[in-house]
């Protein structure tokens, strides 16, 4: 195959991909909008919210069960241990999320209720800062600041203000963003075991009657293109499906106490009050049940395709997708002033994100350069058009199996290792390995250098419990 081919190849890829990521965040705030609005509308007749929350919940345990089939996706058997630390706190998370979140769209117009979930980045910061003590730069403190401002002001010129209902968006804002810390927090640590291995036990070695084992769970978990969450070795759908239904199953008795034996009495109370129960609600909530489990998919898919930068902007576009969205179908009264304040809150979000990338960005180079003398590297799409079948996994790699002829190696050489890594070998034929995948303008600038000298690259990568130096 020639370079132009592979270039040409690259291309396709890519264009390929943008077309996908364009087509998925369409189908994302048309589901998005369309099952906030029909959720609004449900409340304003059926003033039930942990109902309607249910009816989401196991919308998407149902809805997912099909698609488990047709994609014929293999069942992950998982501990019990791994279920308590993992799924059970994000379905409990879930639970409270959700919950919260429909209780505030019953409580406050839809706008507002998204304006303040505007407050993500301000929870997510505090978060980071209590459990897991990272200390942010002063640029992105700064840029919570629009966001505050913004909250405060569409808070204090809503015509409809109801504070139970900002406490409500408040609490299922804060649940996501503690959800997210927790999350990293056991990944920092089951990280910080793997090094504390790899550093006083670098003899360590599994027993041979695992090896097989190991081998089969690479080539299962790493190396498919269907199983993409690496932390839970399992794919989107069926972690999505999983952990709906561990929600389900503890929030049943809740909602059941709280609203069923309320529509049962009412149901057979005096026939002159009036049953919130018909068809009309029934269909509806059939409607928003399927129109969560389409946005909840979307939402798993461009987790996994997008970095997180981009998934960022792409959400703080849904949420004023979603604003403007309601202002024009419910017409639900606002101010000049008011729309000022939603405003600001958005744009506080998209400073919020490119604040934090730029500052993660200055770390990770300084860091590099510190360590390797390095160029700077950018981090963007986790799926690597150049690369496709490559999934990103933390790991470390030892090139000397896979680069056993070559003694000497050129500074022009760039090679690219199964876990998504970039290792540079320098003219001295000391490893250099950058953390982070390339952009693609940098890759379109490599690619002379990756196709036409194929001695470059390594045919094979091993893990080893010795770290790149």
């Amino acid at each position: 195959m020639t370079f132009a081919s592979n270039k040409h190849h690259l291309h396709v890829e890519n264009y390929r991909f943008c077309f996908t990521i364009v087509t998925l965040c369409t189908i994302w705030y048309l589901a998005s909008s369309s099952a906030n609005i029909v959720n609004k509308i449900i409340l304003d007749k059926f003033p039930f919210p942990l109902t309607v929350a249910m009816s989401s919940l196991l919308g998407t345990s149902l809805y997912s069960l099909p698609l488990l089939r047709q994609l014929s996706i293999s069942h992950a058997k998982l501990s019990c241990k791994y279920l308590l630390i993992y799924l059970v706190p994000l379905a409990l998370g879930k639970i409270i999320a959700v919950a919260s979140s429909y209780v505030s769209l019953w409580k406050v117009p839809l706008s507002y209720a998204h304006t303040v979930k505007a407050t993500m980045p301000l929870f997510t910061v505090l978060c980071a800062r209590l459990l897991l003590s990272e200390k942010q730069t002063l640029v992105v403190y700064l840029s919570l600041v629009p966001i505050v401002i913004g909250v405060v002001i569409a808070s204090l010129t809503e015509l409809s203000f109801n504070l139970s209902g900002l406490i409500s968006a408040l609490c299922s804002t804060f649940t996501y963003a503690l959800l997210n810390s927790y999350v990293k927090k056991i990944i920092h640590f089951l990280q910080n075991i793997r090094v504390a291995i790899a550093r006083y036990m670098p003899n360590f070695s599994l027993p041979d009657a695992l090896h097989p084992w190991v081998t089969h769970a690479r080539r299962t978990f790493l190396f498919e293109n269907r199983t993409v969450l690496r932390d839970t070795m399992m794919h989107h759908v069926k972690l999505l499906s999983l952990s709906t239904q561990i929600a389900c199953f503890i929030f049943f008795p809740f909602w059941f106490y709280e609203d069923v034996t309320t529509l049962w009495s009412d149901t057979f109370a005096a026939q002159e009050s009036k049953s919130f129960v018909n068809l009309e609600i029934f269909f509806m909530l059939t409607g928003s049940g399927f129109l969560n489990f389409v946005q909840n998919m979307v939402t798993f898919t461009l987790i996994h395709k997008l970095s997180a930068l981009s998934y960022s902007v792409a959400n703080a576009t849904k949420r004023l997708i979603i604003v403007v969205a309601s202002l024009m179908i419910l017409r639900n009264p606002v101010t000049p002033l008011n729309v000022f304040g939603m405003l600001l809150a958005a744009l506080g979000v998209v400073l919020y994100n490119q604040a934090k990338q730029l500052a993660e960005k200055v770390i990770k180079n300084n860091n590099s350069i510190e360590k390797n003398g390095s160029l700077p590297n950018l981090p963007l799409s986790m799926s690597d058009p150049l690369f496709p079948d490559m999934t990103p996994s933390a790991g470390i790699f030892d090139l000397e199996s896979g680069l056993q002829k070559q003694q000497k190696f050129s500074n022009s050489c760039m090679t690219k290792s199964v876990n998504g890594f970039f290792i540079v070998p320098n003219s001295d034929g000391d490893k250099i390995q950058y953390d982070r995948q390339i952009s693609f303008v940098q890759k379109k600038s490599l690619i002379t250098l990756l196709f036409s000298n194929n001695d470059c690259f390594a045919p094979l990568f091993h893990r080893s419990t010795s770290q790149i130096t």
